[in-house]
């Protein structure tokens, strides 16, 4: 639990990112520019998804290392992780900046916002190597123990963003260029800062040995991230169809969802940063054999993961009209801003309740993925997105708003049997062998 701590506030700082960006970009800009950074979240939520899972899969053999006392097989796996994310950075940037306008018609971007939406999507294609820079160090760092290395370097990171989105778009009035400048330059400064903690380290201190071709290391690590990667590809697959029919409904609509999105990522950053911790846990105890304290420390932190969302919820209820306020301008046409709040006020009544769906699902794919079974977490994935499609397919037209905001949480109900059986079953199998 102390490990996971320093985790949770590092993703709820992480998190301020796309909130600054958000709120000042509403309130000092328009609802046009937020919709802009909303209308392409999904698209950008796959490059952070992949970022993250990719690196996950080497922070998981690694943890396994550093549970079984290897510290040579885990210079030799930190030195497979560098090689990774060499190549995957340039061939991710390359492609993903290629197919900017593909994916921008794709999402049914209006005309009105475009070229802010293509602006804000270019900067975060460019930042993919410094995205898996960062996750990659702080993968390992947190499979050597130090989980606070990484929450200091996001502590920091988002201080300068704020910063610098106060002085480019307030200041120099930038607008949605500004906020995606000052995100990539905090994103840099938190990468070089864990890059610092990690060589400063005798464990990261890599010998000639350390990078000769390891085929093992390669089928390990690969067994882990490819289906992690499909899994992102298949959840952002599913999260588009439902981005592409908000933006159809217009700027003003997908304003106000972004606004309620922004704000519940905070209770999802919980889950996310808990889920982080478990990968890492189960990876240590499953290098070390150590099956029963997997189960206590599953249990402690999904107890505790659970009563922190329900505060985070209940807060939302109750104090969600501020915080949508913060997002929108109110020089605005009063018609727009009534539409662009009863879109986001609606949004957030509705993931309070998913976020408990989506706590356990989360947490069992984590220990699922730490065992080595990240197969079903891709079969979990791709029943998500037919979830989406059949929500938005059936519900939307009779729920209307309240349908477009329901995806996520019948997402998330129909995959977790598919995670939660698989983690008991493969448990009780290791505990008689």
């Amino acid at each position: 639990m102390y490990f996971a701590l320093p985790i949770i506030l590092g993703n709820l700082f992480q998190q301020l990112y796309s909130l600054t960006d958000a709120v000042i970009v509403g309130r000092f800009v328009n609802l046009n520019a937020l919709a802009a950074i909303g209308g392409t979240g999904w698209v950008r939520w796959a490059i952070l998804g992949v970022c993250m899972d990719c690196t996950m899969g080497f922070g998981i053999v690694a943890s396994r290392r550093i549970g079984a006392g290897d510290r040579t097989g885990f210079k030799e796996v930190v030195a497979a992780g560098i090689e990774f994310v060499l190549a995957a950075g340039l061939s991710l940037t390359l492609l993903s900046c290629l197919s900017l306008d593909f994916v921008l018609h794709l999402l049914h971007i209006p005309e009105n916002i475009y070229e802010d939406a293509r602006l804000y999507l270019w900067y975060a294609s460019v930042s993919i190597p410094v995205g898996l820079i960062y996750n990659m160090a702080c993968a390992f760092l947190r499979a050597a123990g130090n989980s606070k290395g990484p929450f200091a370097a996001v502590v920091l990171s988002a201080i300068l963003n704020v910063a610098l989105d106060l002085y480019f778009i307030v200041d120099l009035h930038w607008g949605v260029c500004g906020a995606a400048r000052a995100t990539l330059i905090s994103q840099t400064a938190a990468a070089v800062l864990v890059l610092f903690l990690t060589v400063r380290q005798e464990p990261f201190r890599t010998t000639r040995n350390s990078w000769k071709w390891n085929p093992r290391i390669l089928r390990e690590t690969s067994a882990l991230w490819i289906p992690m990667l499909f899994n992102s590809i298949a959840i952002s697959a599913g999260g588009v169809i439902v981005q592409r029919y908000i933006n159809s409904c217009g700027a003003i609509v997908a304003a106000g969802i972004d606004a309620g999105e922004k704000i519940y990522c905070l209770l999802e950053t919980v889950e996310k940063a808990v889920c982080s911790a478990i990968s890492v846990f189960v990876g240590q105890n499953l290098g070390a054999m150590k099956m029963v304290r997997i189960r206590k420390g599953m249990k402690s932190m999904t107890v505790f993961a659970f009563l922190f969302a329900a505060w985070l919820a209940l807060v939302l209820l109750v104090f969600g009209d501020s915080l949508i306020g913060l997002f929108l301008n109110k020089n605005q046409d009063p018609a727009d801003l009534k539409e662009a709040y009863r879109a986001a006020r609606v949004y957030l009544n509705v993931q309070c309740v998913s976020i408990f769906f989506m706590v356990p699902m989360h947490f069992y794919r984590g220990a699922v993925q730490a065992l080595g079974h990240a197969v079903y977490p891709m079969i979990a994935a791709f029943l998500q997105i037919a979830a989406r499609w059949l929500t938005v397919a059936l519900l939307v037209p009779a729920l209307g708003m309240v349908g477009m905001c329901l995806p996520d949480g019948v997402a998330a109900l129909a995959s977790l049997p598919v995670v939660v059986i698989p983690y008991f079953v493969f448990m009780r199998r290791m505990e008689r062998e």
